[in-house]
């Protein structure tokens, strides 16, 4: 059996390991909201209603994006706390919003191979894409550089970019190999989604995580 990583405690481990995340506040009310969102974080914001159980926030509209001041961030908060009624909630997060290019890395243990990662397009298009690249744990940064190079996403590696767009191929891998390091030495991790990762020119973040860990109940 599995059962899902609180969030607060997903976000201490992927720190632990070098796992950059988006500068948030995490908020369990309104006076909490308010607070955090007077003058002491940088628009625009993501405000993300986070279940209990970790579940896909943007699959049950718990999340919205693009909020440009404390009126639009304290309306999402009320927007978001309507949605949540009846879903036990762990708190609310209040996230400055990063742009860029969307990834995902995953991770499955498999029965034979062991930890396994996996890097491809992200958000909610991963499914359509079906354009990912699969290692074997654990992994260096020389084969991190190769998983992101075999994909279609290799064109934002680039010097010029798509479209004018680049990704940052020395940050994202290194996400990867943090990632990669994180999963081997806790071998009770059963499955990883991080989901988006978003690069930028200069960064890469884990904007959302889901961690299963094995228990034995």
């Amino acid at each position: 059996m599995a059962e899902a990583l609180g969030y607060k405690q997903s976000l201490s481990l992927l720190e632990s390991y070098g796992i950059e995340t988006p500068v948030q506040v995490l908020v369990r009310t309104s006076e909490q909201f308010d607070y955090a969102i007077a003058d002491r974080m940088r628009y625009p914001l993501v405000v993300k209603a986070i279940p209990l159980d970790a579940g896909h926030k943007t699959e049950k509209q718990l999340v919205i994006t693009g909020l440009h001041s404390a009126k639009e961030a304290k309306q999402a908060f009320v927007t978001l706390t309507e949605r949540a009624q009846g879903v036990p909630l762990e708190c609310f997060a209040i996230q400055e919003q990063v742009k860029g290019i969307e990834f995902i890395v995953g991770s499955k243990k498999d029965d034979v191979f062991g930890q396994t990662i996996m890097f491809g397009m992200g958000g909610t298009y991963v499914e359509l894409t079906a354009d990912f690249s699969v290692r074997v744990c654990p992994l260096d940064a020389e084969h991190a550089k190769a998983m992101l190079l075999e994909t279609k996403a290799a064109a934002f590696f680039t010097s010029k970019g798509f479209r004018g767009i680049r990704a940052n191929l020395d940050a994202t891998a290194n996400l990867l190999v943090n990632a990669s390091r994180m999963i081997e030495e806790n071998p009770q991790i059963c499955e990883m989604d991080l989901n988006p990762v978003i690069a930028t020119a200069d960064s890469c973040y884990a904007v959302d995580a889901r961690i299963l860990i094995e228990t034995h109940k």
